[in-house]
C-alpha cells in the first residue's frame, strides 16, 4: 500500500500588477500564471485502486493590501482566486482506467514582504495557501471526491516601470506605486 496524498516540488511563474500608495498604505491588484511539478499518487496493489492527481498550470488574480515601512520594505497580505488544471488518473481494482483533466477554482490567501534593491527592481518573499473546489470522479462503484489544497513559498524579483521613490535608508518608506512585472520561483506542496 502506497498512501501518499501529498507531494512537494518546484513551481515557477510570472506576475504583473498595479499598485497605489495611500499615505503609508499600499493597495494593489495582481495577476499571475504558474506551472508546478507537484502531484500525489495512491496505489494499493495487487488488486486495489490506483489513483493520482497532478497540478499543471494555474492563473490567479489577487488584491494586495500592505503597510510600507521605514527603510523601504513593504509587508503585505493577499486575497484572491486561482484557476488551476489538475490531471486526475484513476484505475479501478478491475483494471479500468478513468483519466480526466479538471479545471478548478480556488480561494487563495497569502502574506509576504518586498524590498527595493534599486530604483526599478525589488525582491519579494511570499507564502500563500489555496483551497480548490472539490470534484468527483465517476467510477463503476460510484464516485470518489477529490479536494485539493496547495501551499507555496515564493521568491520573486520585480521590475517597476515608473521606478520606486525612496529617501535615504530609514528616513521615509519607499513608494511602490505604478505598474510592475516579475518572475518568481519557489517550492510548493499539493495535498
Amino acid at each position: 500500500l502506497q498512501n501518499d496524498f501529498a507531494d512537494d516540488g518546484v513551481a515557477g511563474g510570472l506576475y504583473a500588477g498595479y499598485g497605489a500608495d495611500i499615505s503609508n498604505w499600499y493597495l494593489g491588484l495582481e495577476g499571475d500564471v504558474s506551472i508546478a511539478d507537484t502531484g500525489w499518487d495512491h496505489s494499493r496493489l495487487p488488486g486495489g485502486r490506483v489513483f493520482s492527481v497532478d497540478r499543471d498550470w494555474a492563473f490567479g488574480l489577487s488584491g494586495l493590501l500592505g503597510q510600507r515601512l521605514m527603510g523601504g520594505a513593504l509587508l503585505y497580505g493577499r486575497a484572491g482566486i486561482t484557476v488551476a488544471e489538475f490531471d486526475t488518473s484513476y484505475q479501478t481494482s478491475s483494471g479500468r482506467n478513468f483519466d480526466s483533466k479538471q479545471t478548478e477554482v480556488g480561494l487563495r490567501a497569502g502574506i509576504g514582504g518586498q524590498v527595493p534593491v534599486s530604483q526599478h527592481v525589488s525582491v519579494r518573499m511570499e507564502y500563500d495557501y489555496t483551497s480548490y473546489d472539490d470534484y468527483d470522479v465517476a467510477v463503476p462503484s460510484g464516485t470518489d471526491t477529490f479536494a485539493n489544497n496547495e501551499s507555496n513559498m515564493w521568491l520573486g524579483i520585480a521590475y517597476h516601470l515608473h521606478g520606486q521613490q525612496s529617501g535615504t535608508m530609514g528616513s521615509e518608506p519607499a513608494r511602490f506605486s505604478g505598474f510592475y512585472a516579475g518572475v518568481q520561483g519557489g517550492h510548493g506542496q499539493l495535498l
